[in-house]
């Protein structure tokens, strides 16, 4: 009975629920967006609350009471946008107005040499300006006519690839080209959209490119026959989605991979097939093509064994909180494991490929969601090599330890953001980069009150912002170059440091 009693006492708060109301509307002239699909997700757990707006935009939602949420809302022909809110004093706020931005489109046709459509030809957006290259993570595929269109993209400028299929399995001179028909991307092939505009006839006219000779020898160990299915593969290490494959001659042991384009790519030898399995042969290296062939590539073959990676991770301070370490490998599932106490961590049975290290959080509860502090790496060597931008590459010899160093001091800085006129801005984001080397970044989204707060290790900053999450360009090299001065630079010292107030510029 007693067990019955205190159900019914504590039941009131457990599913105590609040009206949440809201208005989606058109970012460019404020008209209402009837249809929008509004996703309320409290706390950062549970199933979201999802509602649709009418057709004067209005929603209406009953969620659970919460310190802080989510929404999201989504509408075909719009970027969908998400505002983080939280309750002020236990309240929610009276009313929610969200703006969509609408997309932009872009959209061509691809031929050959002959006029003849390019089918099923691999088309990606990248932003204009990025260093290195980024891809927007758009892709489209031409139709039977040759034709594609992208949709779904933010105003900005960006360079537009597309990758032939059909055409390299008659003709290998075919290979990627950039918009307007170039083998790197450059000022004349800048796409530049803005919010709502569908530009059309971006085409690309597809040209032969005899381009050079890569060839060689796969070396077997002695008294040990090359298998049969051998096979010798070439792929750019700057472009994703394009590979070519070519069998290796039976008796000599020897390849040829004509018309190969200037650059530099992961030459990859293997039996049997990819990604390789315990007891099948392999091997890759790097290669740097230029205007001349390269012959007499020596390839030496290696019977594939699962190796084991050791390592530690550290601060430069000391020890270093529990984590989780993720490689992400050229194939299969990203492979997971939380540091053990003392920052130690080992991995078995990891097959030959390159590895990209991810740290993260060790998040054991959903309350544990918001660290103390973020996870923000310094360095990472394998050995003497630094593995930080490029990833560390197996071939099946035994590596050495894997070292990974993160910060350990920070500074916390919180601020508000407004715009032009002085009222708070929600849902932007704003961000501190480094000032050396390439691109990195710590930053925050604004509250409805256009509040952020970012903890960032000690150091000198560049504060960039942008009005919504969703249009954030900072890691394009031109943006932050144009924008560095837009603010002036902070220093993040130990601990709490001075408020700052951002105004966004009249004309952004």
């Amino acid at each position: 009975m007693r067990l019955s009693v205190l159900c019914l006492l504590f039941s009131p708060a457990l599913f105590a629920q609040t009206l949440l109301e809201g208005t989606v509307v058109d970012a460019n002239g404020q008209a209402p967006v009837a249809g929008a699909i509004v996703s309320i997700n409290a706390n950062l757990g549970g199933n979201p609350v999802l509602a649709t707006t009418d057709a004067s935009g209005r929603f209406r939602a009953s969620v659970a009471e919460p310190k802080f949420f989510n929404i999201q809302v989504r509408r075909n022909g719009f970027l969908s946008r998400s505002v983080a809110l939280s309750s002020a004093n236990g309240t929610l706020p009276s009313s929610v107005q969200v703006e969509l931005t609408r997309q932009a489109v872009i959209a061509g046709k691809l031929d050959d040499e002959d006029g003849f459509p390019v089918v099923n030809a691999l088309v990606e957006v990248y932003v204009a300006g990025s260093d290195p290259l980024i891809s927007q993570g758009t892709l489209a595929q031409s139709d039977d006519r040759g034709e594609y269109r992208i949709a779904n993209l933010p105003a900005g400028k960006y360079y537009l690839r597309a990758s032939p299929s059909r055409l390299i399995s008659w003709d290998e001179r075919y290979g990627p080209e950039f918009y307007p028909g170039t083998l790197e991307p450059g000022e004349t092939g800048v796409i530049e959209v803005s919010a709502g505009q569908e530009r059309r006839g971006l085409d690309i006219h597809f040209t032969k490119q005899e381009g050079v000779t890569v060839a060689g020898a796969l070396v077997m160990p002695a008294g040990i026959p090359l298998p049969g299915a051998a096979s010798v593969g070439i792929q750019s290490t700057k472009y994703h989605g394009f590979s070519r494959f070519f069998p290796v001659r039976p008796g000599t042991q020897s390849f040829a991979i004509p018309h190969v384009r200037p650059g530099t790519y992961v030459l990859r030898a293997q039996s049997g097939n990819y990604p390789p399995a315990a007891g099948d042969w392999f091997y890759e290296q790097q290669i740097q093509v230029g205007s001349s062939d390269l012959r007499d590539i020596v390839i030496p073959m290696r019977a594939v064994e699962p190796v084991d990676l050791k390592g530690a991770v550290v601060t430069d301070r000391g020890p270093a909180p529990r984590v989780v370490i993720g490689l992400r490998g050229d194939f299969g599932p990203v492979k997971s494991m939380r540091t053990n106490e003392d920052g130690t961590f080992a991995y078995s049975g990891l097959l030959p490929g390159t590895y990209h290290v991810m740290v993260s959080p060790d998040i054991d509860t959903a309350a544990a969601r918001v660290p103390s502090s973020p996870v923000y790496p310094t360095s990472m060597s394998l050995g003497d090599k630094d593995v930080m931008e490029d990833g560390l590459v197996l071939n099946g010899v035994a590596p050495p330890p894997l070292r990974i160093t993160l910060a350990a001091v920070f500074g916390t800085l919180k601020g508000v953001l407004l715009n032009s006129s002085g009222q708070p801005v929600s849902g932007g984001v704003v961000v501190l980069a480094n000032t050396q080397g390439s691109y990195r970044g710590t930053g925050s989204r604004t509250t409805e009150k256009g509040e952020f707060l970012i903890k960032a290790p000690v150091g000198d900053y560049r504060v960039y912002v942008a009005d919504t999450a969703e249009q954030a360009p900072f890691q394009r090299q031109d943006y932050r170059k144009a924008h560095e001065n837009d603010f002036p630079p902070v220093r993040i010292v130990e601990g709490d440091n001075l408020p700052l107030t951002l105004r966004l510029p009249a004309a952004r």
